[in-house]
Protein backbone atom coordinates (compact mmCIF):
# COMPACT_ATOMS: atom_id res chain seq x y z
CA UNK A 1 0.00 0.00 0.00
CA UNK A 2 1.65 3.33 -0.84
CA UNK A 3 2.76 5.63 1.83
CA UNK A 4 -0.45 8.18 0.44
CA UNK A 5 -2.92 6.02 2.44
CA UNK A 6 -1.19 4.60 5.65
CA UNK A 7 -1.87 6.38 8.63
CA UNK A 8 1.43 6.53 10.33
CA UNK A 9 3.52 5.67 7.08
CA UNK A 10 6.61 3.52 6.67
CA UNK A 11 8.38 5.31 9.68
CA UNK A 12 5.97 7.60 11.67
CA UNK A 13 7.14 11.05 12.09
CA UNK A 14 6.91 12.26 15.24
CA UNK A 15 5.09 15.42 16.09
CA UNK A 16 7.52 18.84 16.85
CA UNK A 17 9.25 18.91 19.85
CA UNK A 18 8.53 15.55 20.52
CA UNK A 19 11.53 13.19 21.91
CA UNK A 20 10.62 10.01 20.13
CA UNK A 21 8.16 8.83 17.09
CA UNK A 22 4.84 7.63 17.93
CA UNK A 23 4.77 4.18 19.18
CA UNK A 24 8.90 3.53 20.41
CA UNK A 25 7.66 3.62 23.90
CA UNK A 26 5.46 0.82 25.49
CA UNK A 27 1.82 1.25 26.95
CA UNK A 28 0.92 2.45 30.58
CA UNK A 29 2.94 0.33 32.82
CA UNK A 30 4.72 -1.42 30.16
CA UNK A 31 8.37 -1.90 29.41
CA UNK A 32 9.49 0.89 26.52
CA UNK A 33 10.12 0.13 23.16
CA UNK A 34 8.33 -2.98 23.32
CA UNK A 35 8.82 -5.03 19.76
CA UNK A 36 5.76 -7.00 20.13
CA UNK A 37 3.28 -6.27 17.35
CA UNK A 38 1.37 -2.62 16.68
CA UNK A 39 -1.65 -1.51 17.60
CA UNK A 40 -4.72 -2.98 16.53
CA UNK A 41 -7.70 -0.66 15.75
CA UNK A 42 -9.35 -0.78 18.68
CA UNK A 43 -5.84 0.21 20.37
CA UNK A 44 -6.20 3.65 18.49
CA UNK A 45 -6.70 6.19 20.19
CA UNK A 46 -9.56 8.66 19.57
CA UNK A 47 -7.39 11.75 19.48
CA UNK A 48 -4.65 9.68 16.92
CA UNK A 49 -7.89 8.57 14.61
CA UNK A 50 -8.99 12.34 14.18
CA UNK A 51 -5.12 13.74 13.77
CA UNK A 52 -5.21 10.84 11.08
CA UNK A 53 -8.58 11.78 8.99
CA UNK A 54 -7.89 15.11 8.93
CA UNK A 55 -4.54 14.65 7.78
CA UNK A 56 -6.23 12.57 5.11
CA UNK A 57 -8.41 14.79 4.33
CA UNK A 58 -5.82 17.46 4.29
CA UNK A 59 -4.94 15.34 1.45
CA UNK A 60 -4.44 17.36 -2.36
CA UNK A 61 -6.10 15.46 -4.81
CA UNK A 62 -3.49 16.21 -7.37
CA UNK A 63 -0.93 14.23 -4.94
CA UNK A 64 -3.82 11.53 -5.26
CA UNK A 65 -4.25 11.51 -8.84
CA UNK A 66 -0.01 11.76 -9.08
CA UNK A 67 0.06 8.60 -6.80
CA UNK A 68 -1.69 6.51 -9.52
CA UNK A 69 -0.19 8.47 -12.45
CA UNK A 70 3.32 7.00 -11.24
CA UNK A 71 2.01 3.35 -10.91
CA UNK A 72 0.42 3.21 -13.78
CA UNK A 73 4.13 4.14 -15.39
CA UNK A 74 5.89 1.88 -12.97
CA UNK A 75 3.82 -1.01 -14.51
CA UNK A 76 4.70 0.27 -18.11
CA UNK A 77 0.95 0.35 -19.81
CA UNK A 78 1.78 3.29 -21.66
CA UNK A 79 5.31 1.67 -22.50
CA UNK A 80 3.86 -1.67 -23.31
CA UNK A 81 0.91 -0.22 -25.63
CA UNK A 82 3.41 1.57 -27.67
CA UNK A 83 5.50 -1.46 -28.22
CA UNK A 84 2.43 -3.88 -29.15
CA UNK A 85 0.42 -1.41 -31.26
CA UNK A 86 3.95 0.54 -32.84
CA UNK A 87 5.37 -3.06 -34.13
CA UNK A 88 2.33 -4.02 -35.37
CA UNK A 89 1.56 -1.47 -37.10
CA UNK A 90 4.98 -1.31 -38.47
CA UNK A 91 4.99 -5.34 -39.33
CA UNK A 92 1.84 -4.83 -41.64
CA UNK A 93 2.92 -1.28 -43.25
CA UNK A 94 4.03 -3.38 -46.76
CA UNK A 95 0.32 -4.69 -46.51
CA UNK A 96 -1.13 -1.32 -46.41
CA UNK A 97 -0.14 -0.49 -49.38
CA UNK A 98 -3.19 -2.53 -51.44
CA UNK A 99 -5.73 0.31 -50.25
CA UNK A 100 -5.92 1.20 -54.02
CA UNK A 101 -7.29 -2.21 -54.46
CA UNK A 102 -11.11 -3.03 -54.35
CA UNK A 103 -10.08 -5.39 -51.41
CA UNK A 104 -8.01 -3.78 -49.47
CA UNK A 105 -7.51 -5.83 -46.12
CA UNK A 106 -4.09 -5.40 -45.52
CA UNK A 107 -4.74 -1.21 -45.44
CA UNK A 108 -7.62 -1.80 -43.04
CA UNK A 109 -5.52 -3.92 -40.72
CA UNK A 110 -2.78 -1.55 -40.70
CA UNK A 111 -5.38 1.45 -39.88
CA UNK A 112 -6.41 0.32 -36.93
CA UNK A 113 -3.22 -0.74 -35.65
CA UNK A 114 -1.52 2.66 -36.41
CA UNK A 115 -5.10 3.89 -34.45
CA UNK A 116 -4.11 2.03 -31.33
CA UNK A 117 -0.75 2.97 -31.58
CA UNK A 118 -1.73 6.52 -32.13
CA UNK A 119 -3.99 6.38 -28.87
CA UNK A 120 -0.85 5.44 -27.17
CA UNK A 121 1.10 7.94 -28.25
CA UNK A 122 -1.14 10.84 -27.32
CA UNK A 123 -1.43 8.95 -24.13
CA UNK A 124 2.35 9.07 -23.83
CA UNK A 125 2.51 12.55 -24.79
CA UNK A 126 -0.01 13.81 -22.08
CA UNK A 127 2.19 11.89 -19.57
CA UNK A 128 5.31 13.73 -20.87
CA UNK A 129 3.45 17.34 -20.83
CA UNK A 130 1.75 16.87 -17.46
CA UNK A 131 2.63 13.91 -15.54
CA UNK A 132 4.86 13.64 -12.27
CA UNK A 133 7.38 16.08 -12.32
CA UNK A 134 10.20 13.34 -12.82
CA UNK A 135 8.27 12.13 -15.65
CA UNK A 136 7.46 15.09 -17.82
CA UNK A 137 9.95 16.54 -20.93
CA UNK A 138 10.94 19.32 -19.47
CA UNK A 139 12.64 17.87 -16.56
CA UNK A 140 14.76 14.85 -18.99
CA UNK A 141 14.64 15.41 -22.68
CA UNK A 142 18.64 16.48 -23.18
CA UNK A 143 17.72 20.01 -25.08
CA UNK A 144 20.59 21.90 -22.79
CA UNK A 145 24.13 22.14 -22.52
CA UNK A 146 24.14 20.27 -19.17
CA UNK A 147 22.04 16.93 -20.43
CA UNK A 148 23.38 17.41 -23.64
CA UNK A 149 27.42 16.75 -21.42
CA UNK A 150 25.59 13.77 -19.81
CA UNK A 151 24.97 12.23 -23.19
CA UNK A 152 28.80 13.00 -24.54
CA UNK A 153 29.97 11.31 -21.13
CA UNK A 154 27.93 8.39 -21.90
CA UNK A 155 29.34 7.95 -25.59
CA UNK A 156 32.73 8.67 -24.21
CA UNK A 157 32.09 6.08 -22.24
CA UNK A 158 30.93 3.76 -24.61
CA UNK A 159 34.58 3.56 -26.10
CA UNK A 160 35.71 2.27 -23.55
CA UNK A 161 33.41 -0.12 -22.70
CA UNK A 162 32.21 1.33 -19.71
CA UNK A 163 28.17 1.04 -19.14
CA UNK A 164 26.60 4.91 -17.31
CA UNK A 165 24.86 4.38 -14.20
CA UNK A 166 22.44 6.34 -14.91
CA UNK A 167 18.32 7.40 -13.98
CA UNK A 168 16.38 6.07 -17.07
CA UNK A 169 15.93 9.07 -18.74
CA UNK A 170 19.46 10.34 -18.48
CA UNK A 171 22.60 11.05 -21.13
CA UNK A 172 22.06 8.51 -24.04
CA UNK A 173 19.24 6.76 -23.04
CA UNK A 174 17.08 9.76 -22.72
CA UNK A 175 18.18 10.89 -26.03
CA UNK A 176 17.23 7.52 -27.64
CA UNK A 177 13.60 7.63 -25.95
CA UNK A 178 12.95 11.35 -26.91
CA UNK A 179 14.07 10.32 -30.89
CA UNK A 180 12.27 7.00 -30.51
CA UNK A 181 9.04 9.30 -29.33
CA UNK A 182 9.30 11.64 -31.44
CA UNK A 183 9.50 9.44 -34.62
CA UNK A 184 6.25 7.42 -33.27
CA UNK A 185 4.76 10.71 -32.63
CA UNK A 186 5.38 11.79 -36.65
CA UNK A 187 4.49 8.18 -37.75
CA UNK A 188 1.05 8.54 -36.17
CA UNK A 189 0.62 12.38 -37.51
CA UNK A 190 1.48 11.70 -40.52
CA UNK A 191 -0.65 8.02 -40.53
CA UNK A 192 -3.70 10.00 -39.36
CA UNK A 193 -3.24 12.54 -42.11
CA UNK A 194 -3.22 9.73 -44.92
CA UNK A 195 -5.98 8.08 -43.19
CA UNK A 196 -8.12 10.89 -44.11
CA UNK A 197 -6.94 11.90 -47.92
CA UNK A 198 -6.92 8.13 -48.76
CA UNK A 199 -10.15 6.81 -50.87
CA UNK A 200 -10.23 3.04 -50.16
CA UNK A 201 -9.71 2.09 -54.29
CA UNK A 202 -7.77 4.92 -55.47
CA UNK A 203 -4.02 5.85 -55.51
CA UNK A 204 -3.05 8.97 -53.21
CA UNK A 205 -1.67 12.16 -55.55
CA UNK A 206 0.13 15.29 -54.80
CA UNK A 207 0.85 16.40 -51.39
CA UNK A 208 -0.66 13.27 -49.88
CA UNK A 209 1.33 10.95 -52.13
CA UNK A 210 4.49 12.89 -50.73
CA UNK A 211 3.21 12.79 -47.78
CA UNK A 212 3.09 9.03 -47.86
CA UNK A 213 6.38 8.81 -48.66
CA UNK A 214 8.07 10.45 -45.59
CA UNK A 215 5.91 8.14 -43.58
CA UNK A 216 6.91 5.09 -45.06
CA UNK A 217 10.80 6.44 -45.32
CA UNK A 218 10.17 6.78 -41.40
CA UNK A 219 8.97 3.57 -40.98
CA UNK A 220 12.86 2.34 -42.34
CA UNK A 221 13.68 4.22 -39.18
CA UNK A 222 12.20 1.73 -36.54
CA UNK A 223 14.56 -1.56 -36.97
CA UNK A 224 17.45 1.08 -35.97
CA UNK A 225 15.30 2.18 -32.90
CA UNK A 226 14.76 -1.65 -32.24
CA UNK A 227 18.63 -2.08 -31.97
CA UNK A 228 19.09 0.77 -29.86
CA UNK A 229 16.40 0.17 -27.62
CA UNK A 230 16.31 -3.27 -27.10
CA UNK A 231 20.27 -3.82 -27.24
CA UNK A 232 20.41 -1.46 -24.91
CA UNK A 233 17.91 -3.74 -22.05
CA UNK A 234 20.29 -6.35 -23.03
CA UNK A 235 23.51 -5.06 -21.94
CA UNK A 236 22.06 -4.09 -18.80
CA UNK A 237 20.69 -7.20 -18.14
CA UNK A 238 23.87 -8.77 -18.57
CA UNK A 239 25.58 -6.15 -16.12
CA UNK A 240 22.60 -7.56 -13.69
CA UNK A 241 19.94 -4.52 -13.99
CA UNK A 242 16.91 -6.44 -15.47
CA UNK A 243 14.71 -3.30 -17.00
CA UNK A 244 12.99 -5.68 -19.08
CA UNK A 245 10.91 -7.15 -15.75
CA UNK A 246 9.13 -3.58 -15.37
CA UNK A 247 7.62 -4.14 -18.93
CA UNK A 248 5.64 -7.45 -18.40
CA UNK A 249 5.04 -6.97 -15.05
CA UNK A 250 7.35 -8.86 -13.18
CA UNK A 251 8.80 -5.87 -11.05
Amino acid sequence: MSSLWTPYGEDPVPPAGSGSPPGSGGGPGGPPGGGGPGPGPEDIDPEQMREMLTRLAETPVEAIVTQFAVELQEIAVLHLGLALFGLAAWWTGEDANDYAKPDHGGYTLHLWLGIGMAVFVVLRLGWGLAGPARARFANWVPWNVARFKLVMDDLRGFLKLHLPERESHEGVAGLVQALGLLLFTWLSASGVVIALAIQPGERLTGWAHALKETHEAAGELIPVYLVLHIGAVVVHALKGKQLWKKMIFME
